[in-house]
């Protein structure tokens, strides 16, 4: 057994070793592995983002106005008419992580809207426990000064803006129903609503005003009344 025994052994494996073929399902599981690892790396990377966010007291008004605008100029750039893929769901607009992302500006109570809508939830908690009467256009009013105070505080009130193309309130609108409908006193409360008959007789009144259509479609998702609606 000399040098060149040694190289013509060296060179023969490596020619078996270069015909042995990996199973298509190995590359099919590790591809799907290595998608699993990006999506974790990915939500990781927001996770901490988030929470270097929410870890501070207090939230600069103009970083965060500025950066409402980019995410929902995003936003549309990616969900519109033309690219065919807007979705309306009882849960959310877009998509759910879109839809949270949007939940998380609205809600946060270290600002005025986060604030408005921490008092208000517990004033209803409170009127429905005291078996005060709350009625659908109750909700409605709330969601749309809501919404108005948003569009106002972050300089989104314009329909378009000037390339005419970026129609803010629309988007925070169909934001903000399921922002709000979905939060859990809200939706007990609507529940108990729509299982009345003065619910269903207001619901039938509602659905027939065309201001109304929007709140009327996620009654209609969510607690089944009257037909489906297309928005």
């Amino acid at each position: 057994w000399d040098i060149n025994d040694t190289r013509e052994y060296v060179k023969t494996t490596m020619f078996t070793i270069s015909k042995i073929r990996t199973s298509p399902d190995v590359h099919k599981k590790k591809q799907t592995v290595d998608k699993m690892k990006a999506s974790i790396a990915k939500m990781e990377k927001k996770y901490e983002e988030k929470k270097e966010l929410l870890n501070k007291s207090k939230v600069d008004h103009k970083k965060r106005a500025a950066y409402i605008t980019l995410y929902l100029k995003t936003v549309i750039d990616e969900f519109n008419a033309a690219n065919k893929n807007i979705k309306l769901t009882a849960s959310y607009f877009c998509k759910p992580d879109i839809q949270e992302n949007f939940n998380s500006f609205l809600l946060d109570q270290r600002v005025e809207v986060g604030k408005i809508v921490k008092n208000w939830l517990t004033f209803i908690s409170q009127s429905n426990s005291e078996n005060k009467e709350i009625v659908f256009k109750d909700i409605y009013i709330f969601i749309e000064r809501l919404i108005n105070t948003f569009c106002k505080l972050y300089g989104l009130e314009q329909t378009k803006d000037l390339s005419g193309k970026y129609n803010y309130r629309e988007y925070c609108m169909r934001f903000t129903y399921p922002a709000v409908l979905n939060l859990e006193v809200v939706d007990k409360i609507l529940n108990k609503i729509a299982n009345t008959e003065q619910g269903t007789k207001e619901y039938q009144l509602l659905s027939s005003l065309a201001e109304y259509s929007l709140f009327s479609h996620f009654l209609r998702l969510k607690y089944k009344m009257g037909q489906q609606y297309n928005v």
